[in-house]
């Protein structure tokens, strides 16, 4: 499978059953820079609970489109894979901004096609 085709399978998916997120990098001087994506959220369940982690955590699913397209934050491709317990935050349904505690990025052929995060309250 191709790096795009698996990226507009994924879009498709995420398109169909995600919802929109936000995607927020604090900079200097406390700005921040949005990008909206759309997101599969699931909370974790009571195994993965069991397993030490919080049962606030959510794990998501984001596609690089948007952030791609956005140019997020700064245009420079090496930033745009969001950085875990950095400045890096995401906002779900207006909640306040949860911290990113793990991020897993998917390539193909040295291309992300899919990113994996675990955000906390």
């Amino acid at each position: 499978m191709t790096p795009a085709k698996a990226i507009d399978m994924l879009d498709r998916q995420l398109a169909k059953h995600g919802e929109d997120i936000v995607l927020r990098r604090v900079v200097d001087g406390g700005a921040s820079i949005d990008v909206t994506c759309r997101a599969r959220s699931d909370t974790l369940d009571n195994e993965k609970i069991s397993a030490a982690l919080r049962g606030s955590d959510v794990h998501l699913i984001i596609s690089p489109t948007q952030i791609i397209r956005a140019g997020w934050p700064d245009g420079n491709p090496a930033n745009r894979v969001p950085v875990a317990n950095g400045d890096d935050k995401i906002i779900l349904a207006g909640d306040p901004p949860r911290t990113i505690a793990f991020v897993d990025p998917q390539t193909i052929n040295g291309v992300v096609v899919r990113i994996n995060l675990r955000i906390t309250a």
